[in-house]
This record gives structure tokens, sequence and C-alpha cells, in this order.
């Protein structure tokens, strides 16, 4: 039997290539009964290595004898390419010549999935990526039919609109109760919070996370210590150093992150979007515009129309109700820590920072850790 499990619906993808392992492999026969294969390949050489290591180890029998699950992780083979080539570095020449052998690689796992297949032995292939015009896919879709092969796509139902928070948070504590553990509110909002909200790092990082724990229920402390940060909260920690008025913490945060080869453009504008934030939750909290309590922030239902439009007009991820009450209660907490003169003038250092790093040729990260001091001191 070949199961395909593909769609953009990352964390969909691998919940349900986990319910077919569990139902397939019992979790005492997994270490001699069940191969697990890494399809994420950049080249085509690469990507002819795992098919044909794919056909070997669905046809090779397990050390319990009648049964054998092999699972192809991610299978970069099967996704669209330009020119059906793999490797973007390669000439035409080779270009054509790499195309040539990955096809016919593809000819031959279609034929042992076809006829070499033995009883008792499943094949699972997840890819985020599939091109169903390739012949692999067609043999697979005309085994469907035959009873011997299954397709399962997930899409998101919006490949445009990210999974908010709440949503996030959700898919976190269910996927950890799947493995027996719980994450509390509070761990599983520190979590999102850290790694943002792709359902593919949510899935990815849990089980780094849930390894860590050695059994146990993960702490917030826990996701500190392990979890790492996703690209749109690299610059969490120095946000954080900076709302909490902390110069030496936030000058080493940055010195850690440029060193990590984080751009100081994306950090500068991370840092002038942190400072308006605070600034807008503290001047309508100081007018009376809205009222926070119990973690949250909401505006008041009286507010004239002119500030109801603006209200309006603010995006999500600039509207502080629209936020999480775990990032918003750090926010009203950090507001308190400045003046709104302070928030002005570090929004503006920041800006002008911004400014400078686009326009000129400068060193972008002594700029940088120039405008951090100044907003600072």
């Amino acid at each position: 039997m070949v199961y395909l499990v593909h769609g953009s619906d990352a964390y969909k993808v691998h919940e349900c290539v986990q319910g077919l392992i569990a139902k397939l492999v019992p979790e005492a026969e997994r270490e001699f009964g069940m191969e697990v294969i890494d399809g994420a390949t950049t080249t085509a050489e690469a990507a002819s290595g795992v098919i044909r290591q794919t056909a070997e180890a669905v046809r090779t029998g397990s050390f319990l004898g009648n049964t054998k699950t092999v699972w192809v992780k991610g299978a970069a083979f099967l996704a669209p390419r330009r020119g059906d080539a793999v490797d973007d570095e390669d000439d035409d020449e080779d270009g054509e010549e790499s195309t040539s052998s990955l096809k016919a690689m593809l000819d031959y796992l279609a034929k042992v999935v076809q006829e070499e297949i033995p009883d008792g032995h499943t094949l699972i292939i997840s890819a985020a990526d599939v091109a169903m015009g390739l012949g692999f896919v067609k043999t697979l879709q005309a085994m469907e039919k035959k009873g011997t092969a299954k397709l399962m796509a997930f899409e998101a139902l919006d490949p445009a609109r990210a999974y908010s928070d709440a949503e996030a948070i959700a898919l976190a504590r269910q996927e950890a109760k799947r493995h027996g553990r719980a994450l509390s509110e509070e761990t599983a909002e520190a979590f999102i919070a850290r790694i943002g909200t792709d359902s593919y790092r949510i899935v990815s990082e849990l089980d780094k996370l849930l390894t860590y724990a050695e059994g146990r229920d993960p702490s917030p402390e826990d996701v500190l210590a392990i979890v790492s940060l996703g690209r749109e909260s690299q610059a969490w920690d120095l946000l954080d150093a900076f709302g909490g008025r902390n110069l030496p913490e936030a000058v080493a945060i940055l010195h850690r992150l440029l060193e990590a080869d984080v751009a100081p453009i994306f950090l500068v504008m991370q840092l002038v979007t942190r400072a308006n934030d605070l600034l807008v939750i503290q001047d309508s909290l100081q007018r009376r515009l809205a009222a926070a309590g119990g973690g949250g922030f909401r505006w008041r239902d009286d507010l004239p129309p002119d500030l109801q439009e603006s209200v309006k007009d603010l995006q999500k991820r600039f509207n502080p109700a629209a936020k999480h009450s775990f990032a918003v209660s750090k926010l009203i907490k950090q507001a308190a820590n400045f003046k709104r003169l302070d928030l002005r003038r570090a929004r503006h250092v920041f800006m002008t920072a911004h400014e400078r790093i686009v326009s000129v040729s400068v060193d972008a990260a002594s700029l940088l850790e120039i405008a951090l001091v100044s907003a600072l001191t």
C-alpha cells in the first residue's frame, strides 16, 4: 500500500502521517519495523539518491518479518520545478541531464510501487507541494482506483492567511495532547510567541520541546531554553530588552543576533514597530481611550467617530486589541517603563536609523547599535 499525503497545511499533513504510523506500526515495533527517509533534497543527484533509497527500503524486509513501513518525509523531488530542473546552479546541458536522470528514477520508483512492494509493506510519502502532472503521481492515481494507493491533500483554506495566535496556540496544545503531554496556556503562549504561527515550525519545534522535557509537561522555562526563534520572532528577546529599558542586555542580544547574520534592516524595522506599539498603548490608556485588564486590551465602545475610524484603519498586527493576551500584557507592562516623550524620541531614533541604512552606504550594524544606545539613554 502506498500513501501520498501532501498540501500547504503542514500541520494537518504531519497529523495525518502520524495517524497512519500509529495505525500501521505499534510503538514497540518502530525501532525495527519502520524506516524514515529524509526527502528534503535540493539537487537532482540527491533526489535520485533518495528515490533509490526509498525503492530499496520498501522492498527489503524488516527484522520483524512480514510487516514494514517506510516514510519518505518532505519529498521535495515531487514538487513543481522550473523547467523540471532541480538545481538552479546547473548549466543548461547539466540541467537537462539531471532532469532526465530524475525522471528515469521516478519511473523506476513507479515500477517498484506497482509491482515489487511485498505484502505487508507500506510506503508513506509526505510533501508540501506536488506536481500532479508527474508520471509517478499519475501512477499512484491509477493505483488508487484499484485500492492499492491513497492520495490525501490538506491545503490551507486560505494560503495567504497565517494562523492567528489563538489558532496556533490551539494547534500546539492539540499536538502535545496527541503525544500524551499537556501544554499549559502560559507555556503554549510562550511557545507561539517565540516561534511564530507557521504550522510546520509548530510541529517540528514541539517535537524538540517534548523531547527536552523528558516525559514531563513542558514549562515556559523549557521553551526559553530549547525552542529556536522563528524568523518573525528573531528580534523578540531584543525587543523585550528594549521594552524593559535594559541597555546592557539589549546590546548583548544585538551582538548575538548580528553574529548570527540577522539583518540589521530587519532588526531596526522591528524596533520601530515595538516603539510604535508601546506608544499607541501608553497614549490610549493615558487618554482613557481604552482599558486594560486580565492581560487584555479593549477600546472603549463610545469612542468619537473619528477615533473609531482610526482604530478600524489599524491593521491587525498593529492593533493592541487584536493581539493575544500574552503578547499585549507584556506590551502594557513595557509601556509603563517609558514616558511618552521617551517613546517618541526612541521611535524617531529608530526611524532615522532605518532611513540611513537603506539610503546611504554605512556600517549598518554599528549604526543600529548607536541608535539602540541613544534610544535607551
